[in-house]
């Protein structure tokens, strides 16, 4: 098709589409479609599970190797939070079945924190700390030439603020987050413009994890919207149609 951008990730796929990334660019250059890894331009993004600095590192070589790579074009870090720990659904349920119930406020606050399942050394007291300890392996990753740029992903301005504080290597070069009509995210865009950082928008067609009830709250899906169908209407002749998406 002709692409040359590859954004991937080291948990795409349960961990397994960096593999298949690697293989593909592989058979191209085999088979004459690419010339050489150089004309790709190849982004990953380091799994928070291994926020601080030498796992981000050890992320960082598996992600390499398995894409049979020496070097990456960008390397983002994906989640400013933490890694959760996973309940099992029954836990799950019963947590649902006690909201509202005659219980302690207090109880139920405990169960409505996020960061009571943050995994052991990941805490809201800990997660900043770890997140500059990603970057500082991010930008020492750029430094030996096995990234030649590095980027962030899913990052408020709170989050940038906090970073910039202990970056020696500044701005990130991307800051891809989601954007698009129904969550434009305009104060984030304008301290990124002021920052330098380019905005790289995901799910620019209305969003990836909404519900029937979300999208009809919001008036419908984005790509249904009146304003979306109107525009492709009137832009549309009998030469050139135009649709939605």
């Amino acid at each position: 098709a002709g692409y040359r951008n590859i954004d991937t990730a080291f948990i795409y796929g349960g961990q397994t589409t960096e593999i298949e990334v690697g293989k593909a660019i592989n058979d191209a250059i085999q088979n004459g479609i690419i010339t050489d890894r150089e004309e790709l331009f190849v982004t990953t993004k380091q799994w928070r599970e291994y926020h601080c600095y030498d796992k981000s590192l050890q992320c960082l070589d598996l992600s390499l190797e398995r894409l049979g790579m020496d070097y990456v074009d960008c390397w983002m870090m994906h989640w400013p939070g933490p890694c959760w720990e996973s309940k099992p659904r029954q836990e799950r349920d019963q947590i649902k079945n006690n909201r509202g119930s005659k219980r302690s406020q207090e109880e139920n606050d405990t169960d409505m924190d996020p960061w009571k399942n943050a995994k052991e050394g990941m805490g809201k007291d800990e997660i900043i700390a770890l997140r500059a300890e990603t970057w500082r392996a991010m930008e020492d990753a750029y430094r030996l030439g096995k990234t030649r740029s590095i980027a962030v992903s899913n990052f408020t301005i709170q989050h940038l603020e906090s970073l910039k504080q202990s970056a020696t290597l500044w701005p990130p070069a991307i800051n891809q987050i989601e954007c698009h009509p129904y969550y434009p995210q305009n104060d984030l865009l304008e301290y990124c413009k002021k920052e330098g950082i380019v905005v790289q928008a995901y799910a620019a067609l209305g969003g990836q994890d909404g519900t029937k009830a979300k999208w009809k709250e919001l008036g419908g899906k984005l790509l249904e919207s009146p304003p979306v169908v109107s525009a492709a209407s009137k832009l549309s002749n009998p030469l050139k149609k135009v649709t939605p998406a």
